[in-house]
């Protein structure tokens, strides 16, 4: 039985993995560059799994082996910004250097153009909704401590949760339909100047 299950050399093993997984990660690339191209030129609402897979040239069954449908596909968008996130480690909120803010505000700056087309519709609001999904359970990973440091106060953590939240996706709103020129930096700054002071007093410890 040993000898069966040893016929194939390790090191090949890994390299067809390795090709494997990249042949996944450039179809799903090519699939979400043909929906978000597709967004942008006939909205999301009328689209068909049939026009992404022409776009991107991509079989059916292909598609359906890595999606449920067009939805499951437009979601997974999202993993960039988790990947933003991810790149990012908040030791405290109050801490001035932590940038993830700063990094946020630069993705959505890079998909600006499909905010434009989505704002109202459907899809604008499958954005919102993943956008704080993603942003609040950050936030509950990051600042575990100082969510339950809360608590203690009386102050229920996610209720700290979702107002820095709400309050970072209604400056978002703002920033983009407002259509001001400022940087992703001086969001961050003016994100941090409107919300430190009450994490400050929240999150510092007593003495």
């Amino acid at each position: 039985m040993d000898k069966m299950t040893k016929t194939v050399p390790e090191p090949w093993t890994k390299t067809k993995r390795k090709s494997a997984d990249r042949r996944v990660t450039r179809t799903r690339r090519a699939l979400q560059a043909a929906l978000r191209s597709l967004i942008v030129e006939r909205g999301y609402e009328s689209l068909t799994v049939q026009d992404i897979l022409d776009r991107a040239n991509v079989g059916r069954s292909t598609f359906y082996a890595h999606y449920w449908d067009k939805q499951d596909l437009f979601i997974s968008g999202f993993e960039e910004l988790n990947r933003v996130l991810a790149a990012h480690r908040v030791v405290s909120f109050t801490d001035a250097k932590h940038n993830v803010v700063s990094a946020v505000f630069e993705h959505v700056k890079n998909y600006r153009h499909l905010y434009d087309v989505t704002v109202g519709l459907e899809s604008g609001r499958l954005i919102q909704a993943q956008m704080q999904i993603s942003l609040a359970s950050f936030l509950r990973e990051h600042l575990a401590s100082e969510l339950a440091r809360t608590e203690t106060r009386g102050m229920p953590g996610e209720l700290v949760v979702q107002f820095l939240v709400s309050s970072f996706l209604g400056l978002v709103k703002w920033w983009l339909e407002s259509n001001t020129a400022h940087s992703a930096a001086e969001m961050d700054r003016m994100f941090k100047g409107l919300t430190m002071p009450t994490m400050t007093s929240l999150f510092q410890t007593e003495a």
